[in-house]
């Protein structure tokens, strides 16, 4: 930048820090801190450049002569490893906080194509990353800044030391600083949390080794990167047809905004300090353990209550869209069709079954002669492409944590998580992830019983998710006809 330029970006960066400041009022800046702080280096480092070349000018006019103008060679010098994932020294290339953040997601790009990603394939998380960079990363870039401080190789050689020995005692200085780095910038606890390398990240990666959750394939699913997420859903309208110059009948809609704010998951494992393996097949190891981790919660998906910090399940919240069996301790054929024909219409083209498997294994065993509603009308399969079976020509899904035939049957009041199956448009339930995962060390684990060493370690992970029904009535439950 010329001087002139300089003093009108010193300028600028002193209103943002203004307007930071009177958005703010007395209040912390919370999400906004980092900005704030950026910008105040920016001031600083402006002021201090604007004072040497008005100082080196005032040099020049005093010795009463004009310096021989000499243009020096243009060299391009290519960033080192580093410098590429060094957040300081990219603001330090940057002339102003815009550039700084388009050169934070260039750089975040490079580190997508360059990392390994353990078990995944990695063209399909090379592309599950930047889509996340352009669909879900907000203005202050975090989720680019979060990718430039995990997943750095000496982050990511520093991540794995601590896993193997409990600390960053073996940690070089560099490993030790990137991991400090991180921690600082992403609230993590540089002597106990660390934040998983993105390309390891479940949260970051929601492509899993091997792992097929239903409800997630069947919800809609958003990614965050602060602590709520905010919609607009609506229940719908109504329009019709009209003559010529007829005036228009009232057709009002309400709209809804609803928030999830994410609450706190954990997970915890452990493996044997006889561990030797090379990195390569320990990030596989630690792919499978995080992922694994994070499906066996997800039931709660299902089963959850929606109170304190347990998520809103689609089984466990949903109310006032009962359709009770004809017979109690009964389910029959007529039972089937019965809340299949209850769901509106508006919600037919996209609607799924999701039951336990006993339930379906019960539909197997209704009429099989041949005649209208045997097992032939029921039941179409074309697995081929992986699709599911289909139930009344719709897609029927498979749950555990859905209850299994004997238990909804005994049912007989009607209780939340009772249900039998659940049959509606999912997309109308909402799962929401937000980014980052941060794993602690438990150096020694310890045997409950006698208190002694078991010659293990354990990995406590804690990641942030919640889910919410988004419209009830685009969903219909079959429970047990009540006493």
């Amino acid at each position: 930048m010329t001087l002139e330029e300089m003093k009108a970006r010193l300028a600028e960066a002193q209103e943002a820090l203004r307007s930071l400041h009177e958005a703010a009022g007395d209040a912390p800046l919370g999400e906004r801190q980092e900005e704030w702080d950026g910008l105040t280096a920016e001031v600083s480092q402006l002021r201090s450049d604007i004072k040497a070349i008005e100082a080196r000018m005032e040099t020049v006019r005093e010795l009463g002569e004009k310096p021989a103008h000499r243009e020096a060679p243009a060299v391009h010098v290519k960033p080192s490893e580093r410098e590429a994932f060094d957040l300081d020294e990219i603001r330090r290339m940057s002339y102003s906080g815009d550039d700084f953040l388009n050169k934070v997601t260039d750089q975040a790009k490079r580190a997508i194509e360059n990392v390994e990603y353990g078990t995944r394939n990695k063209e399909e998380a090379q592309e599950q990353a930047e889509r996340m960079l352009l669909d879900v990363d907000n203005s202050s870039r975090d989720l680019a800044k979060r990718m430039l401080l995990t997943g750095s190789s000496d982050y990511e050689r520093g991540f794995t030391k601590v896993l193997r020995h409990g600390s960053d005692a073996w940690c070089t200085n560099e490993e030790r600083q990137a991991l400090q780095r991180a921690a600082q910038a992403l609230g993590g606890d540089a002597n106990g949390g660390y934040a998983v390398p993105f390309q390891l990240d479940p949260t970051v990666m929601l492509t899993s080794a091997g792992v097929r959750n239903p409800i997630r394939e069947l919800a809609r699913v958003e990614t965050i990167v602060g602590k709520e997420w905010q919609g607009v859903t609506s229940a719908g309208t109504t329009v019709s047809r009209g003559a010529e110059a007829a005036v228009a009948p009232e057709s009002n809609f309400t709209l809804a905004q609803p928030t999830v704010r994410t609450n706190r998951v954990q997970g915890y494992t452990v493996f044997s300090l006889e561990i030797d393996l090379s990195w390569s097949a320990l990030r596989s190891e630690i792919t499978r353990m995080l992922v694994d981790a994070k499906a066996q919660e997800e039931n709660s998906f299902i089963t959850g209550d929606g109170t304190g910090v347990n998520p809103g399940g689609i089984n466990g919240t949903l109310t006032g869209q009962d359709v009770e069996t004809a017979t109690q301790g009964a389910f029959v054929l007529a039972d089937l069709f019965k809340v299949e024909e209850a769901l509106d219409a508006r919600w037919e083209d996209n609607a799924s079954f999701l039951a336990h498997k006993t339930i379906y294994n019960k539909v197997r065993q209704f009429p099989t002669d041949g005649s209208a509603g045997s097992m032939n009308n029921l039941w179409t399969q074309n697995l081929a492409d992986g699709n599911p079976r289909r139930l009344l020509d719709t897609p029927a899904y498979r749950a555990t944590g859905m209850p299994s035939l004997t238990s909804a049957l005994a049912d007989t009041d009607g209780g939340l998580g009772a249900a039998l199956m659940i049959y509606g448009d999912f997309k109308q339930f909402l799962i929401v992830d937000r980014i980052g995962m941060t794993v602690e060390m438990v150096p020694t684990v310890l045997d409950p019983s006698t208190g002694r060493p078991t010659g293990q370690r354990g990995v406590y992970a804690v990641w942030m998710n919640n889910s919410k029904i988004l419209i009830p009535g685009a969903f219909k439950r079959l429970i047990n006809k009540k006493s």
